[in-house]
């Protein structure tokens, strides 16, 4: 009797040092994690700009009302950003207002050490990229940690380590999530700490805090209203295992939900935000964007991550997860509903974005699909371990690419707008992964300069045929190179001396910067040119017959090209170089 005693101390002081070693482990890792999202070099602050000012708006003001910053009052011709809408002649952010509340706590702290959005009650771009890029790494490397937790339920402590590090790098955790503020940023966080306290009392067999969870599943819904998929799928689990908590619960829940429509009433004379409307979807490309969502060369999921290709394969093989076949059924269908979902979006691939973003959400699930695929085997073929080797590292260098290399981004509209030209995404010749590593290629025919004179104006969308890359969209009078290398092209009939005239503005503003432009053409050095001030110029260039081919490229290289927001100018983040109003080639006569 006093052995089994002594046994029993035994084990319970085993379980004990294992869960301070967990703890412990995830801790460091959070540590290593955060430090390394945050000093890598890439941010991505598109929809989520704004969402710091709301917040330090709602701390110093206690109002939403973003009208300070965006006056139209005055000026009606004033353009207000796309994250910005007018109701109730009220300037608002337009996104889910569930991440600026969440982070109220860390941007006061934030504040509180001198870095704010708002400086002597005017915004700065800059010092919100900065909070962002905080918050983000710490956030993102918070849900790495609890996904470690969660594979730990299930696997061994080395084993759930590399997964975790896998998932850490190897997704749009690296990608886009710890590179801005998306609201999947914080979502991921809220669905992996949800989905551990399910399978951790699952596995325990005890019941979980039935406010802690609705709470938990509210404030995803105001995070962002597509988790209302996952909100479904998680009380299907509480209604499956943990009936006992269903009635408190869903009232909780229900509070949440009174608060959030009263919230929402109160601001917008709407029960639901204008964010939330389900007229936001459609069926016009469905087919489409359901295979794009997967295997898209610039978003698909298992092409970006294709590491989860062998890991969906051995958990629909895998016989030994009785206890948890209904999870696994449940994940499954969780994703594949999101995936539906997404796919009846017009905009399915997510804008201005890097890879699988819209499909980032199902992270977690995911997570749950890998440790169940490997839970109780007690080995792996060879040829799987190298198949999952193989496509882990081909999914580590994907996703860390776009954490390293701001082209990945500047790739949304180079060389042209992704938005307006989607054809794009099918591309497997210029995939988004390969921008910066790749220059893009060449496979069209320029058009033929058949005149002595033809003159490209750069406002024109005739001017896009002669087009390569490194150029912004058309304005009212010309056309910004919005990257530090622009290309054009055209073919000549008959090889002869050709004169090339540009008539441009350098980006200069005043004193704080200068322009360096070199020309080449077909790879070879043409001139040079600095400019210390703003102001129309007018260069030509003069080419011999020995530089010219029938198809001609023009190269343009502009290293101090740089952006209005880092000037503090205006919020315009492309790398502006020049503004070319017109091109004028005239074919010379042979000497």
């Amino acid at each position: 009797m006093f052995a089994i005693g002594k046994q029993f101390k035994n084990n319970e002081e085993q379980v004990v040092n294992t869960c301070i070693k967990t703890r412990i482990t995830a801790v460091l890792l959070f540590l290593v994690i955060s430090i390394t999202y945050y000093n890598l070099p890439t941010t991505q602050t598109t929809d989520s700009l704004y969402s710091i000012l709301l917040t330090e708006t709602i701390i110093n003001d206690k109002k939403i009302d973003l009208g300070e910053h965006f006056d139209t009052t005055s000026n009606s011709e004033i353009e207000i950003p796309y994250q910005i809408e007018k109701i109730n002649n009220k300037e608002n952010y337009y996104f889910p207002h569930g991440s600026s509340f969440l982070s109220a706590p860390f941007v006061y702290i934030i504040n509180k050490s001198g870095l704010r959005s708002i400086q002597d009650d005017s915004y700065s771009i800059d010092n919100e990229i900065k909070i962002q890029k905080i918050l983000s790494a710490g956030l993102t490397a918070a849900t790495v940690a609890v996904i470690f937790l969660i594979f730990k339920i299930f696997l061994g402590n080395t084993t759930s380590l590399l997964i975790t590090t896998i998932f850490a790098f190897a997704t749009p955790l690296a990608s886009t999530l710890s590179r801005g503020l998306w609201a999947h940023t914080w979502l991921a966080l809220l669905l992996s700490i949800s989905i551990f306290i399910i399978l951790r009392n699952i596995h325990k067999k005890s019941l979980p805090n039935p406010y802690i969870l609705a709470t938990l599943m509210s404030w995803m819904y105001f995070v962002r209203p597509i988790s209302s998929i996952s909100i479904i799928a998680i009380s299907i689990l509480c209604l499956i295992y943990f009936k006992k908590i269903i009635f408190k619960y869903c009232a909780t829940g229900f509070l949440w939900l009174l608060a959030f429509t009263a919230y929402s009433y109160y601001n917008f004379n709407l029960l639901q935000p204008s964010y939330y409307f389900a007229s936001r979807l459609g069926t016009e490309n469905f087919f489409s964007a359901l295979v794009g969502n997967l295997f898209s060369p610039s978003r698909g999921l298992l092409i970006y991550s294709c590491f989860l290709l062998p890991l969906l394969y051995l958990a629909i093989k895998n016989k030994r997860i009785e206890q948890y076949k209904r999870v696994l059924i449940i994940a499954f269908f969780t994703i594949t509903s999101h995936l539906i979902v997404i796919s009846s979006f017009p905009h399915w691939w997510g804008g201005y974005s890097y890879g699988p973003r819209l499909m980032s959400d199902m992270i977690p699930w995911l997570v749950v699909i890998s440790a169940l695929s490997i839970y109780n085997r007690k080995e792996l073929k060879p040829s799987t371990i190298i198949i999952l080797l193989t496509t882990s590292i081909l999914s580590l260098l994907i996703n860390t690419w776009a954490a390293y290399s701001q082209k990945t981004i500047e790739w949304n509209g180079i060389p042209d707008n992704i938005d307006s030209n989607p054809a794009r995404l099918w591309d497997w010749k210029k995939p988004q992964f390969l921008a910066g590593i790749q220059q893009s290629p060449i496979t069209i025919s320029f058009p033929i300069i058949k005149n002595d004179k033809t003159i490209i104006l750069l406002n024109s969308i005739a001017a896009d045929a002669f087009l390569i890359d490194g150029w912004s969209y058309a304005e009212s009078r010309s056309r910004w190179t919005e990257a530090k290398t622009a290309r054009i092209g055209f073919g000549l009939e008959t090889i002869q001396p050709i004169s090339i005239s540009l008539e441009f503005e350098p980006f200069i503003e005043l004193d704080k910067n200068t322009q360096s432009i070199v020309f080449y053409i077909n790879g070879e050095r043409l001139e040079e040119y600095s400019f210390k001030s703003p102001g129309l110029e007018k260069i030509t260039l003069e080419i011999s017959d020995e530089y010219l081919k029938n198809q001609n490229i023009i190269t343009i290289e502009i290293p101090e090209a740089t952006s209005p927001a880092s000037l503090g100018i205006s919020e315009d983040k492309r790398l502006l170089g020049m503004a070319v109003y017109q091109i004028e080639i005239n074919k010379q006569n042979k000497q």
